[in-house]
């Protein structure tokens, strides 16, 4: 495409509009851009794990598998659980467990997942629900419109994402992100699981009271702001924006689920660590250095993400909405 035909569609496009065109993810390992949850050391997956455990839960389905990080670990913690990933790439050698390849669309969100139906299943989403498509939007003259890659403002949101934003978003902040669509996809998730499943979501986040505009891309580990992107780079960056935590878990309840768990990812870990065995009394050098080294990471921002659990029980409702 040339660079005058980029700019052509830069200018008709919104945000919304090329966030769902990029193929960023299928194009990409996050281990390439940014340090996990999963990459570093074993304290997440024991998270992970210690909850499948509490539920009497021996599958762990791993949605937005990427290089299966969150698998190897917890394979290496109980090679007897039954794990799947599930991704929109081919399962990566030597990732333990079933694979399951699903190009699901992120507009009408059916994913078409059918192991989740056949058990019941820990269904993690780790730092899947910041990367689904959300409206980019401003309000002005009291009307909510998409913000487009060219600076411009594009038509007027539907009537449902005016009443998300009404409900949700913090009165008086003129810029934000649609969550709608992040509600509808984690619901379709839940909807599709066999009751009794445990459905975990982590991921960077916020809540009411706290809202601010949080749309950026994301490549090689470094933060870049979205507008000065070139027309060509637009598909080369991870775009992404905060989940709004409080909205996903109102719509998971409206669907019949209960919740389990919402803290902050550094307390769940904090509460892993100090159930962990005593070390001895003259400790390995190397794996004393690798915990204190995790213990610090988890103390940092990556202690901010949030830890969103629900139980689907019987009656849950598994209609789509």
């Amino acid at each position: 495409m040339s660079e005058n035909q980029w700019h052509r569609r830069k200018s008709s496009e919104t945000w919304l509009d090329a966030w769902r065109s990029s193929d960023f993810w299928k194009r990409n390992q996050p281990e390439s851009h940014f340090h996990g949850l999963a990459t570093v050391g074993t304290l997440f997956a024991t998270a992970v794990l210690q909850l499948a455990r509490e539920r009497g839960l021996r599958r762990i389905i791993d949605i937005g598998a990427g290089h299966g990080a969150l698998l190897n670990r917890l394979h290496t913690l109980d090679p007897t659980l039954d794990l799947v990933g599930i991704d929109q790439r081919p399962q990566p050698p030597g990732c333990p467990g079933t694979w399951w390849m699903s190009q699901w669309s992120t507009d009408s969100w059916s994913p078409g997942l059918e192991p989740l139906a056949t058990e019941p299943a820990l269904i993690v989403a780790l730092e899947l629900l910041d990367d689904i498509p959300a409206p980019v939007v401003q309000r002005v003259d009291g009307v909510w419109r998409h913000q487009c890659p060219d600076g411009s403002l594009g038509p007027a949101i539907h009537d449902a994402e005016v009443s998300w934003l009404e409900h949700w978003w913090d009165e008086g902040v003129p810029h934000a992100e649609v969550g709608h669509g992040r509600d509808s996809a984690w619901t379709a998730i839940a909807r599709a699981a066999s009751p009794g499943s445990t459905l975990l979501m982590v991921d960077y986040g916020h809540i009411q009271g706290e809202r601010r505009p949080t749309f950026t891309a994301h490549r090689a580990g470094h933060m870049i702001d979205p507008a000065r992107l070139e027309p060509s780079d637009v598909g080369s960056v991870n775009l992404t924006a905060h989940v709004a935590v409080d909205a996903v878990d109102a719509a998971m309840r409206n669907a019949g689920a209960e919740l389990h768990a919402m803290d902050r990812v550094r307390n769940v870990i904090a509460q892993v660590d100090s159930l962990a065995p005593h070390a001895p009394s003259a400790p390995d050098a190397l794996t004393d250095l690798a915990r204190r080294g995790e213990r610090h990471f988890y103390n940092g921002p990556a202690g901010d993400f949030w830890w969103l659990c629900h139980t689907m029980g019987p009656c849950a409702r598994r209609t789509t909405s």
